[in-house]
């Protein structure tokens, strides 16, 4: 216990979780497929007061905020390289398939922290499915019909009226309105999520509004990328490992999966916001393979 986050029982739980797994996973094991058994006491520990269940690390009730974890320094996806004969392999889209330390980068997530329930409600959209031998799944499932108690709790319970998704969201169009296009229609896959989304093309760019006034600073072997609309206006950043320069100039399909957001210096240029809305399209279903 000697350094541990975990005697810290006055600090939020879910904050007491990104301590851990920012800790963790950076962490070289002897046997790459224990990452998530040596973990497993940590979320016992915090699954109780974070009344969670962890889904490859991810605690599901804060599904969308857990996603929004991004490496800490270069690293390398491994979780194919884990035996699947035995169900043991990590995806993509959890910090246990990849083989370098994660964080959750306060650019990304100062806004979401001031009210993380309401954000969950009110800036996320997606109905997460989880694939497993032969069904799809809800990757979270109501536990109680309570309402919130405090600005840290994650999903809303909802109700039944058919005003609000399964994540408890209040639809927008009143009730029995739920887009028939939310549910999978790929063949289900263990270890994928299946979910629909918007998606957008943008160009990669070396281009930064960062003043020599201000440089954010990252580790050694990443770098903070320019996106750039069909227009060639400068529309925000992303973070990447430094092999990606010599994709510079090359367009990509982007994938929107919340709206988490903190116009920083390195994000905005004195306070000009571009818009995408022209750039979004309606898009189908997308499964991310593990």
């Amino acid at each position: 216990m000697v350094g541990s986050p975990l005697p810290l029982f006055k600090e939020n739980p879910l904050r007491r979780y990104s301590t851990c797994v920012e800790l963790y996973s950076g962490r070289q094991l002897t046997l790459y497929s224990d990452k998530l058994m040596a973990f497993r006491g940590i979320d016992k520990t915090l699954g109780y007061p974070l009344a969670v269940s962890f889904l490859y690390g991810l605690p599901d009730s804060y599904f969308d905020w857990a996603l929004l974890w991004e490496l800490k320094s270069p690293g390398s996806f491994k979780g194919h390289e884990v035996d699947q004969a035995y169900g043991k392999f990590f995806p993509s889209w959890s910090w246990s398939g990849w083989d370098s330390g994660v964080e959750w980068r306060l650019s990304t997530i100062s806004g979401v922290l001031l009210h993380v329930h309401e954000w969950l409600v009110t800036r996320t959209w997606i109905v997460w499915y989880k694939g497993t031998r032969g069904s799809h799944e809800w990757v979270w499932l109501r536990r109680s019909k309570a309402g919130p108690s405090h600005r840290w709790y994650g999903y809303s319970c909802g109700s039944d009226d058919d005003e609000t998704d399964p994540y408890g969201r209040r639809r927008p169009y009143g009730r029995k309105t739920l887009n028939r296009k939310t549910e999978p229609q790929a063949t289900p896959k263990e270890g994928c999520l299946h979910f629909w989304t918007y998606t957008a093309f943008f160009t990669l760019s070396r281009k930064s509004m960062s003043g020599a006034a201000f440089k954010s600073s990252l580790d050694p072997g990443l770098h903070r990328f320019g996106i750039l609309d069909s227009k060639g206006d400068w529309c925000g950043t992303v973070v990447l490992d430094k092999t990606w320069l010599d994709a510079v100039g090359g367009t990509f399909e982007f994938v929107a999966i919340s709206e988490a957001k903190d116009f920083a210096l390195e994000e905005c240029d004195a306070g000009r916001i571009i818009s995408l809305k022209s750039e979004i399209k309606r898009s189908g279903i997308f499964t991310m393979h593990s």
